[in-house]
């Protein structure tokens, strides 16, 4: 789930989410987008590159 919050050097996001592997609850944020929807499109970026990291992991050997 992500949040977004403007402050006075722009836009900031700040994901929640669990760790697939160690199971522990994790916080990703960045500020300084000049936009909401550049904010919005760089979380969903993290998310995307995350979810492919972990399909990687699960399906490689060992």
């Amino acid at each position: 789930m992500a949040n977004y919050k403007k402050h006075s050097t722009g836009w900031k996001y700040r994901l929640k989410y669990k760790d697939h592997f160690t199971k522990k609850p994790r916080e990703k944020s960045e500020r300084g987008f000049r936009t909401k929807p550049e904010a919005e499109m760089a979380a969903a970026e993290f998310l995307r590159k995350l979810s492919k990291v972990w399909s990687k992991r699960r399906s490689a050997p060992g």
